[in-house]
Protein backbone atom coordinates (compact mmCIF):
# COMPACT_ATOMS: atom_id res chain seq x y z
CA UNK A 1 0.00 0.00 0.00
CA UNK A 2 1.99 3.34 -1.00
CA UNK A 3 1.98 6.32 1.54
CA UNK A 4 -0.19 8.82 0.70
CA UNK A 5 0.67 11.63 2.93
CA UNK A 6 -2.52 13.89 5.05
CA UNK A 7 -3.50 15.39 8.16
CA UNK A 8 -1.24 13.58 11.12
CA UNK A 9 0.90 12.02 8.78
CA UNK A 10 4.37 12.15 10.35
CA UNK A 11 8.08 11.55 9.18
CA UNK A 12 10.84 11.85 7.12
CA UNK A 13 8.70 12.00 4.18
CA UNK A 14 6.50 15.09 5.84
CA UNK A 15 9.78 17.08 7.05
CA UNK A 16 11.22 16.50 3.19
CA UNK A 17 7.79 17.87 1.49
CA UNK A 18 7.95 20.65 4.43
CA UNK A 19 11.43 21.57 3.43
CA UNK A 20 10.74 21.39 -0.70
CA UNK A 21 7.79 24.06 0.26
CA UNK A 22 10.16 26.55 1.64
CA UNK A 23 12.71 26.03 -1.00
CA UNK A 24 10.55 28.26 -3.44
CA UNK A 25 10.83 31.57 -4.41
CA UNK A 26 9.64 33.77 -1.65
CA UNK A 27 6.41 35.44 -0.93
CA UNK A 28 3.99 36.58 1.83
CA UNK A 29 3.47 33.28 2.77
CA UNK A 30 5.43 31.73 6.17
CA UNK A 31 7.62 29.35 6.10
CA UNK A 32 6.77 26.00 7.43
CA UNK A 33 8.07 24.50 11.03
CA UNK A 34 10.15 21.29 8.90
CA UNK A 35 9.10 19.46 11.74
CA UNK A 36 8.05 16.22 10.20
CA UNK A 37 4.32 16.97 11.29
CA UNK A 38 1.63 17.09 8.54
CA UNK A 39 -0.82 19.96 10.00
CA UNK A 40 -2.78 22.07 7.98
CA UNK A 41 -0.40 25.06 6.99
CA UNK A 42 1.51 22.14 5.68
CA UNK A 43 -1.63 21.21 3.93
CA UNK A 44 -2.37 24.69 2.58
CA UNK A 45 1.29 25.12 1.12
CA UNK A 46 0.87 22.22 -0.43
CA UNK A 47 -2.39 22.68 -1.95
CA UNK A 48 -1.62 25.90 -3.53
CA UNK A 49 1.58 24.23 -4.52
CA UNK A 50 -0.60 21.34 -6.76
CA UNK A 51 -2.93 23.75 -8.07
CA UNK A 52 -0.29 26.61 -9.47
CA UNK A 53 1.71 23.97 -10.64
CA UNK A 54 -1.39 21.71 -12.05
CA UNK A 55 -0.32 18.43 -10.36
CA UNK A 56 -2.05 15.89 -8.78
CA UNK A 57 -0.99 13.80 -6.03
CA UNK A 58 2.12 11.11 -6.63
CA UNK A 59 2.10 7.34 -5.14
CA UNK A 60 4.88 4.93 -5.34
CA UNK A 61 4.39 1.04 -4.21
CA UNK A 62 8.17 0.23 -3.47
CA UNK A 63 10.80 2.04 -2.59
CA UNK A 64 11.99 5.28 -3.37
CA UNK A 65 14.62 8.15 -3.47
CA UNK A 66 13.74 11.88 -1.79
CA UNK A 67 16.99 14.12 -1.81
CA UNK A 68 19.91 11.83 -0.38
CA UNK A 69 17.70 9.36 1.16
CA UNK A 70 15.73 6.12 0.73
CA UNK A 71 11.90 5.18 1.64
CA UNK A 72 10.13 2.09 1.94
CA UNK A 73 6.82 2.42 0.78
CA UNK A 74 5.42 3.41 3.79
CA UNK A 75 7.35 6.07 4.02
CA UNK A 76 10.06 5.24 6.84
CA UNK A 77 13.75 5.58 5.78
CA UNK A 78 15.70 3.38 5.29
CA UNK A 79 19.38 2.70 6.67
CA UNK A 80 21.61 -0.09 4.70
CA UNK A 81 23.98 -1.78 6.77
CA UNK A 82 26.34 -4.25 5.26
CA UNK A 83 29.19 -6.39 6.01
CA UNK A 84 32.00 -6.46 4.31
CA UNK A 85 32.30 -10.20 4.04
CA UNK A 86 34.26 -11.64 0.51
CA UNK A 87 33.21 -14.99 1.56
CA UNK A 88 29.36 -15.16 2.19
CA UNK A 89 28.73 -17.43 -0.52
CA UNK A 90 31.66 -19.47 -1.41
CA UNK A 91 32.20 -23.26 -2.38
CA UNK A 92 33.12 -24.15 1.57
CA UNK A 93 29.83 -22.66 2.84
CA UNK A 94 27.34 -22.21 -0.98
CA UNK A 95 24.33 -21.09 1.83
CA UNK A 96 25.90 -18.62 4.08
CA UNK A 97 25.83 -21.01 7.07
CA UNK A 98 29.15 -20.49 8.30
CA UNK A 99 28.99 -16.44 7.16
CA UNK A 100 25.38 -15.54 8.25
CA UNK A 101 26.10 -15.93 12.18
CA UNK A 102 28.89 -13.60 12.23
CA UNK A 103 26.73 -10.68 9.79
CA UNK A 104 23.91 -10.65 11.90
CA UNK A 105 26.36 -10.31 15.25
CA UNK A 106 27.23 -7.37 13.39
CA UNK A 107 23.94 -5.80 12.89
CA UNK A 108 24.15 -6.13 9.30
CA UNK A 109 20.97 -5.78 7.46
CA UNK A 110 21.91 -6.37 3.84
CA UNK A 111 24.49 -9.13 2.24
CA UNK A 112 25.75 -9.04 -0.75
CA UNK A 113 26.58 -11.67 -3.24
CA UNK A 114 29.57 -11.06 -5.78
CA UNK A 115 28.95 -11.50 -9.31
CA UNK A 116 30.30 -14.56 -11.30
Amino acid sequence: MPRTLRIRSSGDDVKFLQEQLNSRPPTARPLLAADGKFGAKTRSQLQEYQVNNALTVAKTTGFCVLGRDLYDRQGARVILRGGNTMSVFDNDDPIGFVSFPGIKQAGANTVGRPKR
